[in-house]
């Protein structure tokens, strides 16, 4: 039988004005009477002084904010509307996988529970003030735009130390901008993580860390995701396969789970600070939804969205400006990225998160010989296996061949250069004998070797994936195969 939606939005919206016509009981509305009122007249005239407020709602601020804070009450779901409800294909499908005493509605990570009861006082509130017609069609509305992946969303995430001066577009709708120049669009806080400002907040737990003001700046991705419904926490129901998650940016690509979409806003970040080549700190993720999804539940409003959280690393990073040559890395290796490591080999992870690392300063006592180590591994991770131990040759050959020229004076030059980092990287490991060495020496070696793991990384992004084997990486280097 073919679904009629605007039939059922009719009657639906009949429905939702007979709930407002007999709530039992309206909490949080102060009406003042002049004169002592019997408490039977007084209940009886509820839903009437119910009605005037919402009317009055539309044109006094006062009015408004006081039908902000009330809400219908019913001891039960009506019969009629529960039935109603199931004759709504979305609304059925969810339930039969389910429980009918609750559901999910538009939550990205498949966390909350909403009770039917909660949505129809919703629903019954806003029918008060605009009519039971228009409740029902936004409801219908929240529930087929999920099929399809197509509630829009924004997922901004703050970052700490990048310093943006206009907004600057990445495609696909996202951009980077600063924090206070977006914050009243979105509805965010004035300052979204004021236990920062507590005094030695976490310096106990976290010694290395260095807590000082810094630029605050925002990272504005569109998402769409679908279906709005999932059932209730249930036995052997796995809400999570429910959610059906599609990033605009780094491209137009689907995310199945909630564990995969926090990995993804952890790469990106990761792969922004190679970029602008400086370490940042994300402390808070926030969904910010469409004004309309709050008239069908006041929980449905711009929030926090998991994943993250406040974040505590051993570094708070002095104000690094962004540059057009930083964004256009960022997008680069964020789009290969996708392309070509959506399922990234460990080797390359541990790249990324080695490379990362080096840039925040040292937690131990070691100076930068410690960051020129974290270089190393990510060097050897990303130029590796080396089947016996003539690492540094074949590092230095395989550099050469990869990032130099065609011409034999280029790939000799990064040859050398990979060849005294390594050397230096070498005799830290073995011995420590450039411990004694100034630390101006020491953080020109760390430079260089920043320098040829960032240009490696970036070129495996936009290239894909060179080589799996020892002998593989031999063939290449030597000429015998040709990429």
């Amino acid at each position: 039988m073919t679904f009629d939606s605007k039939d059922w939005i009719k009657r639906f919206g009949a429905a939702l004005e007979d709930v407002v016509n007999s709530a039992k009981r309206i909490y949080g509305v102060p009406f003042p009477f002049a004169s002592p009122i019997r408490i039977d007249d007084y209940r009886e005239g509820l839903p009437r002084r119910y009605r005037e407020l919402a009317a009055l709602a539309n044109e006094h601020p006062y009015a408004a904010k006081l039908f902000d804070e009330s809400h219908i009450w019913q001891d039960d779901v009506p019969d009629e509307l529960q039935t109603l409800a199931l004759e709504h294909p979305v609304l059925a499908q969810v339930w039969s996988a389910g429980s009918r005493e609750g559901l999910h509605l538009g939550n990205v990570t498949g966390q909350g529970h909403t009770d039917i009861k909660w949505i129809i006082a919703h629903l019954a509130k806003l029918s008060a003030r605009v009519g039971g017609e228009y409740a029902a069609t936004r409801l219908h509305r929240f529930l087929v735009a999920g099929q399809h992946s197509r509630l829009h969303a924004h997922e901004i995430t703050i970052l700490y130390g990048l310093k943006v001066v206009e907004p600057v577009s990445l495609g696909r709708g996202a951009y980077l901008a600063d924090y206070n120049s977006v914050r009243r669009r979105f509805g965010l806080e004035e300052d979204p993580d004021l236990w920062l400002k507590r005094s030695n907040h976490g310096l106990d737990i976290y010694p290395g860390r260095m807590a000082h003001d810094s630029s605050r700046c925002v990272l504005v991705r569109r998402v769409n995701w679908g279906p709005a419904v999932a059932p209730c926490d249930c036995p052997g129901i796995d809400v999570r396969s429910f959610n059906q998650l599609r990033y605009w940016f780094p491209d137009d690509h689907l995310v199945e789970s909630g564990v995969n979409m926090f990995e993804e806003r952890d790469m990106l970040l990761k792969l922004l600070s190679i970029a602008v080549e400086s370490k940042l700190v994300s402390h808070t993720v926030v969904l910010a939804l469409p004004s309309w999804m709050k008239q069908i539940d006041a929980n449905l409003r711009t929030g926090n969205s998991g994943g993250s959280g406040r974040r505590l690393f051993d570094v708070w990073p002095r104000d690094r400006t962004l540059s057009g040559e930083n964004v256009d890395t960022f997008v680069a290796a964020a789009r290969g990225w996708l392309q070509f490591f959506v399922n990234t080999p460990p080797k390359l992870q541990l790249a990324i998160d080695r490379l990362v690392s080096s840039y925040g300063p040292a937690a131990t006592t070691f100076g930068f010989a410690e960051p020129i180590i974290d270089v190393s591994i990510a060097l050897e991770s990303m130029y590796g296996p080396f089947a016996n131990r003539s690492i540094t040759r074949k590092l230095s050959k395989r550099a050469g061949w990869l990032l130099g020229d065609s011409n034999t004076r280029s790939r000799a030059k990064i040859e050398r250069e990979m060849w005294l980092f390594y050397r230096m990287r070498s005799k830290i490991v073995h011995g420590a004998e450039a411990l004694p060495y100034h630390e101006r020496i020491l953080k020109v070696y760390l430079h260089k070797g920043r320098t040829l793991a960032r240009k490696t990384l970036l070129t495996m992004l936009d290239n894909g994936p060179v080589a799996n084997t020892d002998k593989d990486w031999n063939d290449l280097v030597s000429g015998r195969i040709k990429r």
